[in-house]
């Protein structure tokens, strides 16, 4: 199911992707609970193709969902908590909630530059995507100062 989903998804047919990811997501929390890192990818995932659907609000709420539970998992240094608060973010930015996003993403960009260092790609995607968030708000100097 997971292959078909993806399959879907990278054919543009989100809601039959939106589905099969609602069914890859269930079963795994019926089989190997909530907690587990296969069902919260399962929730990204859903998250992702929610977003990519235009539904906004339940995409963020559903990100949100998969931050908390990674933190409570993972604990809050992990790579996986950065990056699904770098998601949650963009998420944000995209239903003009433009300073949780900032704030999330400048979270999100001091934590790589501690763990992989200032000229780490992830780190250089984080400083994009800040910049992006500046410059949005015609916030030139700023979104410069990020580059």
């Amino acid at each position: 199911m997971v292959n078909l989903a993806s399959t879907y998804w990278h054919q543009g047919l989100l809601e039959d992707a939106e589905k099969f990811q609602l069914q890859v997501m269930t079963t795994r929390e019926n089989v190997l609970g909530a907690e587990h890192p296969d069902t919260i990818s399962a929730m990204n995932n859903l998250a992702s193709t929610l977003e990519k659907q235009g539904k906004k609000e339940e995409a963020t709420e559903l990100g949100k969902r998969v931050l908390e539970k990674r933190k409570s998992i993972l604990g809050e240094e992990h790579t996986d908590i950065i990056s699904a608060m770098s998601n949650l973010a963009m998420m944000l930015r995209a239903r003009d909630k433009l300073e949780e996003a900032k704030i999330m993403m400048r979270n999100v960009l001091e934590n790589k530059k501690r763990i992989h260092g200032e000229q780490h790609p992830h780190t250089i995607l984080a400083m994009i995507n800040l910049a992006a968030m500046l410059h949005s708000e015609s916030r030139y100097d700023e979104a410069v100062e990020m580059c």
